[in-house]
């Protein structure tokens, strides 16, 4: 069970990734809501509040905590402690190096830090030796063929197949790894990696 924590963890992000949230149905006549909030409280489809909620039902003995501080400022959390898991929610990650390296430590204690992002700044590229898709102003596409379509590695995840959000495409992906120290866990329709692994001490960022 503890190896699969991490893999337990991420299938969630991964939901985080491909829905961003689902909120509710909503009525058939009801204006499809484009706002990207990622706030907790926000029944939209580019809201959280789905995944919250849904946390707690798949970690029935976990405590869960919603905190907006920098990670030099998680005081519930205990950095001599293993098997705590951080999501990391933001449309821009821009944390600088002293954050990095307070994630880092917590990592490296048997812990696990998960971002959820479409772009991020220099310095997090240049700290997880990465280069990605940081456009931060994209847009939207008005094309008719413009859902997002993810998939986890088969080699890691057998007899999983093609996960699809019928929104609009609101994502970003990988274009350079370190392939020695970074573990390819999903994919997008075009084959770039847009979830990964990288090996911290005893713990993983995602």
């Amino acid at each position: 069970m503890k190896k699969a924590f991490p893999y337990i963890i991420g299938g969630v992000v991964l939901v985080l990734l491909v829905v961003l949230m689902m909120g509710s149905a909503g009525k058939p006549q009801r204006k499809f809501d484009e706002r990207v909030t990622l706030r907790r409280g926000d029944k939209i489809p580019y809201g959280t509040r789905v995944a919250w909620e849904l946390l707690p039902t798949m970690f029935t003995d976990a405590r869960f905590i919603y905190d907006r501080k920098s990670s030099t400022y998680w005081d519930s959390l205990d950095y001599s402690e293993s098997r705590q898991a951080v999501v990391v929610v933001a449309d821009y990650f821009d944390a600088d190096r002293s954050e990095l390296d307070e994630m880092a430590d917590f990592v490296k204690n048997g812990n696990y830090v998960f971002i959820v992002s479409r772009a991020a700044s220099d310095e997090v590229s240049s700290f997880f030796d990465v280069t990605f898709n940081s456009d931060y102003y994209p847009g939207y596409s008005v094309e008719d063929d413009d859902s997002l379509r993810v998939q986890l590695n088969p080699a890691i995840f057998p007899n999983t197949g093609v996960y699809s959000y019928p929104g609009k495409k609101y994502d970003g992906s990988f274009y350079k790894l370190d392939s020695l120290h970074t573990t390819v866990l999903g994919r997008d329709e075009k084959g770039h990696p847009n979830f990964v692994q990288l090996n911290q001490g005893r713990g993983s960022f995602f």
